[in-house]
């Protein structure tokens, strides 16, 4: 099988914008870090874009980010056959209900 391509919403761009803001306060470099490992996850999500559980929302993929408290958030193929949606990157504490 062979990589698709890999896409985020805005709203998603937004949540790891937040999620570095939110750890930069308290240390610049373990932010930079922890959204290095985000976007590491998701881009396996491009050469295996079905190893994730199926999510809250019908037709959504959630997948945890090894070693840190984030899921991402994701749907294959709505579009696109040959791509991988990144909707949103959530703590796992937090209420997505709300979002």
């Amino acid at each position: 099988m062979r990589p698709v391509r890999l896409r985020y919403t805005t709203e998603a761009r937004q949540h790891i914008a937040a999620i570095h803001g939110y750890i930069s306060q308290r240390n610049p470099v373990a932010a930079t870090q922890v959204v290095a490992r985000i976007r590491l996850a998701a881009n396996r999500l491009s050469e295996f874009p079905r190893m994730g559980h199926a999510g809250r929302v019908a037709g959504t993929y959630e997948w945890v980010v090894r070693g840190l408290p984030y899921i991402i958030v994701y749907e294959t193929g709505v579009t696109d056959p040959d791509e991988v949606l990144i909707l949103g990157v959530f703590h796992g504490a937090q209420d997505r209900e709300r979002e």
